[in-house]
């Protein structure tokens, strides 16, 4: 196809419109200001007799209520346009109404984009309501936009009716127009009947979260199919709508694409969706910008689960934020493009970046705003990212694309290095001849730091696959079907980051304990029913990810908040404290209200970093005097329990009078204490 012919000269014009006549094949595509009425009228004749144009898309004052009825008859008479887009027109009620007209003779076209108009044209719900009649029996077009048009709900009723009875629809775009909850309750009823839409952008409507819940549960209910979701700029969506969003994530698999921007998540809803995506690998893109996200700790949890575009634009997430999406790049399999505009990174947060980014070999793109002091990750970015031979560490990449059996190694490729036994990096994905590739590359693994072998079908690794990597640092088998790990792992002395997840194991050995140096395992999406307690012991071990496997109540909530600094069990019905709970040694915040606590065990004093310890609304009748052990303790909220066995004077006194009594209780008066309490 001719590439479309921009117009904006009246000479130009003039050319133009005698090639549309003539249907000349030079111009099958066509975008047009047009600059007078005697134009647009020429325009529109000629459109009755062209055979070539396939896209047109008109601009400008000349596309009016006036010039309306020529258009239709033009459009009416044309049997070549596929794609129809009039926007920047003067077209109100009138025009809307007499070009609906010559939509069901337009047999081949498959997009009609309407909008935005020009001035303000009051209701145009009769010409919506006019539209979606003829549009509801049209037998080719999949692609529908009315943008900017100031429809309100009454036309949104219109259209939802004639999502009830058009299934050839594939995507719909009413954003940017005053529908309010009814025009949403009505869209939402014609969900439920529509099984062909696959795109929603219902962006800046002006629905409360009740309108907005209507659409969510209405996808969730009756639509499987949908690919894109788009409600960019709503901002009364709640928590209650992203809790309903995240219940879509789990039950449309096909929904790849979603779009939050400026919604007022906070930090609440955007750790909803990360929760929620990282149980769901179909997830491709996610827009989240301009939600007032400070705290991005869990956003590691959905990273490597599949999604390969994530925009959190527009947040202040500072330098802090930055070097935890850094470690978590360490992980990254499939992203590909990372957005961080304007969310207040300084030169030390871009430098941590650029030290990911210049290891990993997926991502392709980060956009970040620089500030004046320095050029920070972009210069080093564009550098790794163009692939230039600076890069350190040489990198062995085996993939699947054009292996042949006979010839495993064939596609080998080297970048910036020169053959070494000491490769540094080696990964073989997803590549069904492991064992021969390992015997004919690296006969010798001993020089191997990162050990990528993601993606193979593997059931099990071959034998002694490990066990001579002695300096083994990274190993990742993840997107396996494993469902024990290699004997010889526990040989590894200096691994640091083992990435096990998206398996069928159901047991980690106690003996990954002995791997001292071990700091990360991210063993999410397997069968794991626990963990083992030597292995929470080791005091390096500062990141574990379990979220998507087989654990009970409330150890499943316990893990996936594991490495952060604030600990939620709050509302669990427990009745004791989980033995896993004291291990961990980092968390500042550990909330454990409304619970059915009626003793809070000694151990409690191992929490060496807590600041907050919340009890409320528990059993509890005695305090341990451990308590008195956590130096940096500074809120202890007890209301809601009997403390039959604490002075009324010492339950409403400061946290310092309070941690006093109880270190009291470690001497003489501990005996007391405790024979009352029996």
């Amino acid at each position: 196809m001719a590439s479309a012919a921009a117009v904006t000269d009246a000479d130009i014009e003039e050319k133009v419109l005698r090639k549309v006549k003539d249907s000349d094949p030079t111009i099958q595509g066509l975008k047009m200001r047009l600059g007078t009425d005697a134009h647009a009228i020429k325009l529109f004749k000629a459109l009755k007799k062209n055979r070539v144009i396939s896209s047109l898309s008109l601009f400008g004052d000349c596309v009016s209520n006036k010039n309306s009825k020529p258009l239709a008859e033009g459009l009416r008479e044309n049997t070549s346009i596929t794609y129809l887009a009039i926007s920047e027109s003067q077209l109100g009620p009138e025009g809307l109404t007499n070009l609906a007209t010559a939509i069901p003779a337009m047999t081949q076209l498959r997009s009609l984009i309407l909008g935005p108009a020009k001035g303000n044209w009051g209701v145009m719900d009769a010409a919506v309501a006019q539209l979606a009649q003829l549009i509801s029996k049209h037998p080719s077009l999949t692609r529908l936009e009315i943008t900017g048009y100031n429809l309100g709900d009454e036309p949104a009723r219109s259209l939802g009716f004639m999502l009830t009875l058009n299934n050839q629809l594939k995507a719909l775009h009413i954003g940017e127009n005053p529908i309010g909850d009814e025009g949403l309750l009505a869209l939402a009823r014609g969900l439920k009947e529509n099984k062909s839409l696959k795109h929603l952008i219902i962006d800046r409507t002006i629905a409360t979260p009740t309108g907005l819940g209507y659409v969510v549960k209405a996808l969730k209910q009756y639509n499987s199919s949908l690919v894109r979701l788009s409600m960019n700029a709503c901002k009364s969506v709640d928590i209650k709508t992203v809790a309903a969003l995240c219940d879509v994530l789990n039950d449309a698999k096909a929904l790849a694409y979603i779009d939050v921007n400026e919604c007022n998540l906070g930090n609440e809803g955007a750790d909803l969706l990360f929760k929620a995506i990282s149980r769901d690998a179909g997830l491709k893109r996610l827009s989240i910008g301009s939600n007032g996200i400070t705290n991005v700790e869990n956003l590691d949890l959905m990273l490597g689960n599949g999604l390969q575009e994530l925009d959190l634009s527009e947040n202040q997430i500072g330098s802090a934020g930055a070097r935890h999406i850094a470690k978590t790049l360490r992980y990254n399999r499939c992203l590909t493009k990372l957005n961080l505009t304007n969310c207040g990174v300084g030169d030390d947060g871009k430098r941590d970046l650029s030290k990911e980014v210049l290891f990993n070999n997926i991502i392709n793109k980060v956009s970040l705003t620089t500030g004046d002091n320095g050029k920070g990750l972009d210069d080093a970015a564009n550098k790794i990212l163009n692939r230039n031979e600076s890069l350190a560490v040489e990198r062995h990449r085996i993939r699947t694309a054009g292996v042949d059996k006979a010839n495993p190694t064939a596609e080998l490729i080297m970048v910036g290095g020169k053959t070494s036994i000491d490769m540094g990096m080696l990964e073989i994905s997803s590549n069904e001849q492991v064992e021969h590739v390992l015997k004919s590359v690296c006969p010798d693994p001993s020089g191997v730091r990162q050990f990528l072998l993601f993606g193979n079908h593997l059931s099990e690794l071959p034998m002694n696959a490990l066990g001579s990597c002695v300096n083994l640092t990274e190993l990742d088998l993840s997107n396996n079907r494993l469902t024990t790990l290699p004997v010889d792992i526990p040989r590894l002395r200096h691994l640091v980051l083992l990435d096990i997840r998206s398996n069928q194991i159901a047991t980690l050995p106690a003996e990954l304990a002995q791997l001292s140096n071990l700091t990360g395992i991210n063993a999410q999406n397997n069968k794991l029913t626990g963990v083992p307690q030597r292995l929470l012991a080791n005091p390096k071990l500062s990141q574990l990810r379990l979220v998507g496997n087989q654990l009970p109540s409330p150890l499943d909530a316990l893990y996936e908040q594991w490495n952060n600094a604030r600990v939620d069990l709050s509302a669990k019905g427990l009745r004791s404290l989980p033995p896993e709970v004291f291990f961990l040694d980092k968390v500042v915040e550990l909330a454990l209200h409304d619970n059915e606590l009626a003793t809070l065990p000694a151990e409690i004093g191992q929490l060496q970093s807590l600041k907050s310890l919340d009890v409320r609304n528990n059993k509890l009748n005695a305090l341990p005097w451990q308590l008195a052990q956590l130096s940096r303790l500074t809120k202890l909220a007890l209301d809601g329990n009997p403390l039959t066995k604490v002075p009324i004077e010492i339950k409403r006194a400061p946290v310092p009078k309070i941690l006093e009594f109880l270190a009291a209780l470690k001497t003489g008066s501990e005996a007391v204490y405790r024979s009352e309490d029996s």
